[in-house]
């Protein structure tokens, strides 16, 4: 499953396999200005995911946010946000 909070609060989830009449599918896009988080779920042990950005990457560009943070943006996703990240 992803989980991917915009700007504005709203939780998207995009689950991710292969049973595409249930909504499954093998990639998502992601767009610029969204947090995103990934979490295994179902049969197996492991799940191999790999990201793409383009037009390109700038370590410089990058932000990953601090559990407080999200928290004091998102209040009312407190507890997905406590699920994926580090404290």
């Amino acid at each position: 499953m992803i989980y991917i909070l915009d700007p504005h609060g709203a939780l998207i989830e995009k689950r991710r396999g292969r049973n595409f009449d249930t909504g499954e599918s093998f990639q998502a896009a992601i767009g610029p200005g969204l947090w995103f988080a990934a979490e295994h779920q179902g049969r197996g042990e492991f799940t191999l995911v790999g990201r793409t950005a383009a037009p390109g990457f700038e370590y410089e560009d990058m932000e990953i946010a601090s559990r407080a943070e999200l928290k004091s943006r998102f209040p009312e996703h407190r507890e997905i946000i406590e699920k994926l990240t580090r404290a």
